[in-house]
């Protein structure tokens, strides 16, 4: 816009969107947005010179249901050696959407994320691996993150588990979780395991009172933890 001699201080919405259209075209390589990601993948690993075992960045790719495993040999490295170095290491898992337009005939598409911090600076969380799925099933988070492990079990050969796995209360993702690091559904591990403390009472600044619950399940050695309040 600045290029343009446009220096208006606030820009309209319309002036946005249609810079960010003209950003969009520029760099765009396939109007089909399936051959860009065939095209992305395969240029991403032509460039990627450094890495021995994984090689690019677009790991897993499929047309329908549309999915997309992003993770790089660097990024696993790094999450073993912050594995390896901290006593208490977690790993966060979430999903975003507002990430790639709808597609047709299929369901909405969201953007999942394993990141861990690594560093006392707030800036430092780095991302293990993240999926662009439009199948939001336990079996389908399963598979990426199945995938993450099988990255590790290949750079380490064997399986480095972080100390906590952190996530919100989504059971999709909780039996995800279950299935790739113990192979179990999540009906049997947590009747036998489920752990909840008792609800405590905390005051807010406008005296208002909370119920924050810690539940927690085990996986092996490793708690999946969430926070619930209400």
């Amino acid at each position: 816009m600045l290029s343009a001699r446009n220096f208006t201080g606030c820009e309209t919405v319309e002036v946005i969107k249609h810079a960010a259209a003209d950003y969009r075209k520029l760099y765009q390589l396939d109007e089909d947005i399936f051959r860009e990601c065939r095209v992305r993948q395969q240029l991403l690993e032509d460039l990627d010179i450094t890495s021995t075992k994984i090689k690019g960045y677009v790991q897993v790719m499929g047309e329908k249901p549309f999915r997309l495993h992003l993770t790089s040999e660097a990024q696993i490295l790094r999450y073993i050696r912050y594995c390896t170095n901290n006593i208490y290491s977690q790993v966060y898992i979430d999903a975003t959407g507002s990430i790639v337009k709808s597609l047709p005939h299929q369901k909405t598409v969201l953007m999942y994320g394993a990141v861990f911090k690594d560093g006392n600076d707030p800036t430092n969380v780095i991302p293990m691996g993240h999926a662009i799925l439009a199948d939001h099933t336990a079996t389908s988070i399963s598979y990426f993150l199945g995938s993450l492990r099988q990255h590790i079990v290949t750079l380490k050969d064997k399986v480095i588990r972080p100390s906590f796995f952190v996530t919100d209360f989504s059971p999709a993702i909780f039996n995800a979780i279950l299935q790739a690091c113990n192979h179990e559904v999540k009906t049997r591990k947590s009747a036998r395991i489920l752990q909840a403390s008792l609800p405590k009472a905390i005051e807010t600044p406008d005296s208002s009172p909370v119920r924050r619950v810690r539940q927690i399940v085990m996986i092996d050695q490793c708690p999946l933890l969430w926070p619930a309040f209400g």
